[in-house]
């Protein structure tokens, strides 16, 4: 068996969690480990460096916003390189708008279609390993 790419999902709706977790995990692909707030995410994400964020920007402490802002100003250059995809129900136009001038990668909005997501994240992960 191979292994699986790591990624980590900061969002506290157990039941997104939960389907994200199965359909990322369906794939063979991906271990999905959820967190419930954004301080805990950045703990996990700088311990563990996966090889992508997925990132909902209502959360409780942190918003998604300054966990972003986090990521990407981060002194670790490891950290600061993971690609971050919000996926989050807010399809505000300024919300999208700040989330990628804060540095995303992807804006996925939900619900969302399963295919597409999986192929959004299949896109992004081989992107983080493309040579730079």
């Amino acid at each position: 068996m191979s292994k699986r790419s790591k990624i980590i999902y900061i969002e506290d709706n157990d039941a997104n969690l939960d389907l994200v977790q199965r359909v990322l995990h369906a794939t063979g692909n991906y271990e999905v480990i959820g967190v419930m707030d954004g301080e805990a995410g950045l703990a996990l994400i700088a311990r563990d460096y996966p090889v992508l964020v997925l990132l909902d920007l209502d959360i409780p402490g942190l918003n998604g916003f300054e966990v972003l802002r986090q990521i990407k100003a981060s002194d670790d250059p490891r950290v600061a390189a993971i690609p971050v995809a919000v996926v989050t129900a807010n399809v505000i136009t300024h919300e999208r708008d700040q989330a990628f001038d804060g540095g995303c990668d992807a804006f996925i909005e939900k619900p969302f279609d399963i295919k597409s997501f999986r192929k959004q994240i299949r896109e992004l992960v081989e992107g983080a390993r493309a040579p730079k």
